[in-house]
């Protein structure tokens, strides 16, 4: 779910760690409005400044898309 606000949107994101038999939850990020951003850049944005915790899985960008 994404909410604009300004230069900024709000995004938020079912996290579980299956691991540690952890019920699923919703994690709320705000993140700077970029018009281009796709989800991909959302994520990384997200894991690099905000959430290292937070991984993903993608083949974006290796041609098999």
């Amino acid at each position: 779910m994404m909410k604009k606000n300004n230069d900024f949107v709000t995004i938020q994101i079912l996290r579980s760690n299956p691991q540690e038999k952890e019920k699923p939850h919703l994690e709320t990020y705000r993140v700077p409005f970029l018009e281009k951003s796709s989800v991909m850049n959302t994520l990384t944005y997200i894991n690099e400044n905000i959430d290292p915790s937070l991984t993903f899985y993608c083949s974006c960008r290796i041609g098999k898309c």
